[in-house]
């Protein structure tokens, strides 16, 4: 157990020290399409503020999107079965009377939003909207030690392939990962494969972690400390597997994104550090007894 701590340690301060360095922009460590910033499909125009985050983020191979009204102007397109629209925000000014000036009127901002889907969730949509998937690298090299890693973890989830993101279903128990060769390599490879594999340890079967079991929403305080946890976590797996060298980096980069909306809070580096610390306990039983 001790060596194990050590790693724990280990990792722990060099994330900290990589987070007082500054921010590396964070990128998906696997290849898709176009990765401009995010538009209309059809009216071509850009979106703006903090709708490029709320798009960018989601992770799809294409930057287009549609409103379920442009969608239905294409004859036989459909939302593709299980898919969520994407809030957009928008500024909608309306007019009041000024109670110190009738003959003023004070102009009143009203956020609003409305909801997008991209292209990648629509189906029957011409061709130009396809995406053009990038050539793929023709062999993936396995890691053994990740690989063990993985395989400790005996009630882990279903894990499919070929997906367009990475993520972690916590209603169907189930890890969707893009293809192997799609990513920049094997070491981000399982860096994000440990990412989903932590968030899976917080199911209500498992460790019961709020970020999990109950329903939170993007950006909220509970989401923020959920996806720390599982960077961490994913951090100190490839402590583990002997490919942090690598994959630190970008995992520092990603971690002080959510420090940013958490206030910067000291108090948040040690929770996290503890709850991912007990999930990787569990990925890694009954072969390694946790002390959390």
């Amino acid at each position: 157990m001790k060596n194990k701590q050590t790693v724990y340690e280990i990792i722990t301060e060099r994330i900290i020290d990589k987070l007082k360095e500054g921010v590396v922009p964070w990128h998906r460590p696997w290849k898709g399409g176009e990765l401009g910033l995010p538009r209309n499909a059809a009216t071509g125009r850009a979106y703006r503020g903090v709708n490029v985050w709320l798009l960018h983020c989601q992770g799809f191979d294409s930057n287009l999107w549609l409103t379920y009204k442009q969608i239905k102007k294409f004859p036989g397109a459909w939302t593709l079965c299980g898919e969520k629209a994407t809030p957009v925000t928008y500024w909608n000014w309306y007019e009041k009377e000024d109670p110190e000036n009738p003959d003023k009127k004070l102009k009143i901002p009203c956020l609003k939003y409305y909801r997008v889907w991209n292209v990648c969730q629509v189906g029957g949509l011409p061709d130009k909207f396809e995406s053009v998937e990038e050539e793929l690298p023709q062999v993936f090299n396995s890691i053994e030690n990740a690989e063990n890693i993985t395989n400790k973890y005996k009630d882990r989830p279903l894990i499919k392939y070929d997906g367009r993101r990475a993520f972690y279903r916590p209603a169907t128990d189930s890890i969707t990962m893009p293809n192997k060769e799609r990513f920049e390599s094997s070491e981000e490879f399982y860096s994000t494969l440990f990412h989903e594999l932590t968030h899976s340890t917080g199911h209500e079967q498992r460790l019961n972690r709020k970020g999990i079991s109950e329903t939170h929403y993007f950006g909220d305080s509970v989401y923020s400390q959920e996806e720390l946890v599982a960077e961490m976590g994913a951090a100190y797996l490839s402590g583990l597997a002997g490919i942090e060298e690598i994959t630190l980096d970008n995992s520092a980069s990603y971690i002080n994104g959510w420090l940013r909306k958490l206030t910067n809070n000291p108090k948040w580096v040690v929770i996290a550090a503890a709850q991912a610390q007990k999930a990787v306990d569990y990925i890694l039983s009954p072969n390694v007894e946790s002390e959390a």
